[in-house]
């Protein structure tokens, strides 16, 4: 994986790329909370090899970026953020058909990103484990008071408290996960609003999307609810495919069925060149 660069107004943001030798299309990844796009060498390795340029930049305050850990102040610069990666693909690579793939965190921010920002030159999605329903129901007290903090000190940063054994159910995987000196558990309250915010969102507007989605769950997903992806494809089923893993954690991309989840992206992204 290669290094590059993506300028926002006052910020500069480091990202990992992955260039195919006889490319036919490409492939923006938008990582998850709290980790980064290093995250995904085993994708694009895979999808480089079979004519995917892949590319993703790690998001403020996560791996490499610059930025308080775990604290983006603005929704919206997530979404500048992933249009300046789309524009840099664009003029890097032009002509070619461009894929968005976004996991966890990153699935709200691609699903947000279609419905706020719609745009043609987004040939499908792949989402997988996408926040939009927490596995655990936050308690209503949590609730207003993140509200309230979110208000008067949006930057302060607490644990997510996520349990490493959520990400998968392989052991190694999650020992990988817990060693990776660039990932951490910090989400400021202001973070944590907007993004469930964000989340309601996509929930309300599924019906509006307009862009095929390849939309993918572990069942027994201890972070984010596969009830969520559910509820979302319900929506909006002629453009949403819904694959459901049973027994998958939250990264099926490193779990048992990662095979599969491989096989699907590939046959999805193969369907929607032409």
């Amino acid at each position: 994986m290669q290094e590059f660069n993506v300028d926002l107004p006052n910020l500069k943001l480091t990202g990992g790329l992955a260039e195919a030798a006889r490319p036919v299309g490409i492939v923006v990844f938008v990582h998850g909370m709290g980790e980064h796009i290093g995250r995904y060498t085993g994708l694009f390795d895979h999808l480089s090899s079979h004519g995917f340029h892949c590319l993703g930049t790690d998001h403020p305050g996560h791996g490499h970026s610059p930025g308080k850990r775990g604290h983006v102040k603005d929704y919206n610069i997530f979404m500048d953020e992933l249009q300046g990666v789309i524009g840099y693909a664009q003029s890097h690579y032009p002509g070619l058909p461009l894929f968005l793939y976004g996991h966890s965190l990153g699935g709200n921010i691609v699903l947000n990103y279609l419905l706020r920002r719609p745009v043609t030159e987004i040939r499908a999605a792949i989402v997988s484990s996408p926040w939009l329903k927490l596995d655990t129901k936050v308690p209503p007290v949590k609730k207003f008071l993140s509200s309230v903090l979110a208000r008067i000190s949006p930057g302060l940063t607490v644990s997510n408290e996520l349990d490493p054994r959520g990400i998968s159910t392989i052991p190694e995987e999650v020992e990988r996960y817990s060693k990776d000196p660039l990932v951490h558990d910090q989400i400021s309250v202001g973070l944590f609003n907007s993004v469930t915010q964000a989340a309601d969102y996509v929930l309300e507007n599924g019906s509006k999307l307009k862009t095929p989605i390849l939309l993918m769950h572990g069942t027994a997903d201890p972070i984010t609810s596969h009830l969520g992806s559910i509820q979302l494809e319900k929506s909006n089923e002629m453009l949403i495919d819904l694959k459901l893993f049973p027994g998958n954690h939250h990264e099926i991309h490193h779990d048992r069925s990662r095979d599969s989840l491989i096989h699907a992206v590939d046959t999805w992204l193969t369907s929607h060149l032409n």
